[in-house]
């Protein structure tokens, strides 16, 4: 007991004098920085293995946006996160969409999402976070549009989706003449 109590607590004093580490919690990965949870790791039971965050890059919360990002800056999870951390590709979202359930939730409180129910149970949210151009929101609620690191020629695909379908698109990768400046939501992953 006691020896457990002392691992404890050298591992919370490590944990709050660090800026960012990752650490393994029965097989989940966990983001902490600076003492706090930023996002876990969630084995859905895909064929593939693969795990997806429980939240959007760039927040730590499972009903929040997150940041938006553009094409250039689809290889950012790795700077972010690191350690296996990466930006998911279509063929990772086409497994998500084929052995996964989808439920639209819409509670009226702006936040609406899809829960996507693995086969083993566990479950993440995928909000409607809508997409950025000129730094101006468009669709939140309605629509999500979430980077792949898959390109077709000069377009991108994504996942997109709003209360009655989601599939992988292809979109424009986001500079237009006039500099319009497209920017989208991404949901890290981890073998």
């Amino acid at each position: 007991m006691k020896r457990t109590l002392l691992i404890l607590s050298v591992i919370a004093l490590f944990l709050s004098s660090c800026r960012k580490i990752e650490i393994i919690e029965y097989g989940t990965q966990v983001i902490v920085e600076d003492g706090k949870i930023l996002a876990r790791s969630v084995d859905l039971g895909l064929p593939s293995g693969l795990k997806w965050a429980d939240c959007n890059l760039g927040t730590s919360s499972i009903k929040s946006n997150g940041k938006y990002y553009d094409y250039e800056e689809y290889d950012v999870v790795e700077n972010e996160w690191g350690n296996g951390w990466r930006t998911p590709t279509k063929t990772d979202f086409e497994e998500l969409i084929e052995e996964c359930e989808w439920e639209w939730i819409d509670n009226g409180d702006g936040v609406a999402k899809y829960k996507v129910k693995g086969p083993n149970g566990n479950y993440i949210y995928l909000p409607a976070a809508g997409y950025r151009n000129n730094n101006i929101l468009f669709e939140k609620g309605e629509y999500g549009y979430y980077a792949t690191s898959t390109l077709n020629g000069s377009s991108l695909y994504v996942l997109q989706f709003s209360s009655t379908y989601y599939d992988m698109s292809i979109s424009n990768i986001g500079y237009q003449a006039g500099g319009d400046n497209f920017t989208r939501t991404i949901r890290p992953v981890i073998e």
